[in-house]
């Protein structure tokens, strides 16, 4: 287990913590796809060797409902049951580690999709500005001879 997987899992647990104070509020959909990109690159730095990340990652993804699914509707997309969810998240009982990279694998997928299924992201169109719009006097961009 390399000593930076961890780090990564903790950030994007305290970037996640963040969620809850704004619980009530509605986050952009900028924040929703750098949620998930994140969430998807701890998921693919998880080594399924470790059942501390692996439970964290799955703690993450029903704690804060990335996947816009609760808790039991994950369970029984990964057919296991809440409980079973529960324990993994407390480190009580953990799959094998094959296992558990097949859940991080499924997850993945889970969180791709979730990221395809979201608008395309609006880029602002440049408009033409015209003299003292600005303000100030306009200074020409090419020189006069």
């Amino acid at each position: 287990m390399s000593r930076n997987t961890p780090v990564r899992v903790s950030a994007a647990s305290r970037t996640l913590k963040s969620l809850r104070a704004a619980d009530e509020k509605s986050p952009s959909l900028g924040f929703v796809r750098f949620m998930l990109q994140g969430f998807h690159r701890a998921i693919s730095n998880t080594d399924p060797n470790s059942g501390e990340e692996f439970g964290r990652i799955i703690g993450l993804a029903s704690e804060f409902r990335l996947l816009a699914m609760s808790q039991k509707e994950l369970a029984s997309h990964l057919m296991v049951t809440a409980i079973s969810l529960q324990r993994w998240m407390e480190g009580c009982s953990l799959p094998t580690p094959i296992v558990r990279k097949a859940y991080l694998a499924e997850l993945a997928v889970l969180v791709q999709a979730q990221l395809e299924s979201l608008p395309a992201a609006e880029v602002p169109r440049a408009r033409s500005v015209k003299a003292g719009e600005l303000g100030g006097s306009v200074v020409p961009l090419t020189r006069k001879s």
